[in-house]
C-alpha cells in the first residue's frame, strides 16, 4: 500500500514537472510573450476618465454621452479626458492673455473651490503667473493633482498616457471622435505633413 502511494506521488510530481516544462517552452518560443497589462491596455483608470472634472455640453472629443454628479462628462479613455483639460486651458490662455490667476478663477471658481489655494498650487508648479501654451503640460499636471486623490493622479500622470493626451490636444478633433479615431486622424495628419513638407517648404 505504501509503495503504491509513493508511486502515485512520484507520478504526480513528474506530471507537474512536465506541465512546468511545457509552460516554460511556450513562454520562451511564443511570438507574443505574456507581459503585465499597462495602464493604456487596461481600460479606464476610473469609471469616468475625467481627471479635470470637465462639465458636459462643451463638445470635447471622446465624450461618451454619460455623466456623473449630474453635470460632469465621462470620456472613453484617460487620454481623451486629459486632452479635454488641455484644450480648455489652451482656450483660457488665449482668452486671458496668459494671466494664470484669471485662468484659474474661471476654471476653479470660488463658489465651489478654494480658488486662492488652487491658484497658488498651480503657480508654484508652473513657476510664473503669466503663462503660454508652452506651459500647458505643467498646468494640466497641476490641475490633475489638485482634482484627484494621489493614487489616481499618479495613474493619469503616467508618462505614456499623459504625453499622448498632450499630443492629441494639439489637434482639433470632431466631437464624435473616440480615442481610436483620434489616433488614426493624427497618424494621417502627421504622414501628410511629412509627405508635403518638401514641396511646401514647411518644417515637418
Amino acid at each position: 500500500m505504501i509503495s503504491l502511494l509513493l508511486l502515485l506521488l512520484a507520478g504526480e510530481k513528474r506530471n507537474n514537472m512536465l506541465e512546468g516544462l511545457i509552460s516554460l517552452g511556450k513562454n520562451l518560443f511564443s511570438s507574443e510573450p505574456e507581459r503585465p497589462l499597462g495602464l493604456i491596455e487596461q481600460g479606464p483608470i476610473t469609471e469616468f476618465n475625467n481627471p479635470g472634472n470637465i462639465e458636459i455640453g462643451q463638445g470635447y472629443a471622446g465624450e461618451t454621452g454619460e455623466t456623473y454628479a449630474d453635470r460632469f462628462a465621462t470620456f472613453d479613455s484617460p487620454q481623451m479626458g486629459i486632452r479635454a483639460i488641455a484644450k480648455d486651458i489652451t482656450t483660457k490662455i488665449k482668452r486671458f492673455d496668459g494671466n494664470l490667476l484669471n485662468i484659474i478663477n474661471q476654471y476653479a471658481p470660488d463658489n465651489e473651490n478654494d480658488t486662492k489655494t488652487y491658484y497658488n498650487f498651480v503657480k508654484n508648479k508652473v513657476g510664473k503667473n503669466i503663462v503660454s501654451e508652452k506651459d500647458l503640460p505643467a498646468i494640466v499636471q497641476a490641475i490633475i493633482i489638485m482634482e484627484n486623490q494621489p493614487g489616481i493622479a499618479e495613474q493619469y500622470l503616467n508618462k505614456d498616457i499623459f504625453d499622448e493626451a498632450i499630443q492629441l490636444s494639439k489637434y482639433d478633433l470632431d466631437s464624435n471622435m473616440g480615442i481610436d479615431e483620434a489616433r488614426s486622424f493624427i497618424r494621417d495628419a502627421d504622414w501628410y505633413t511629412l509627405w508635403t513638407s518638401p514641396f511646401t517648404g514647411k518644417d515637418s
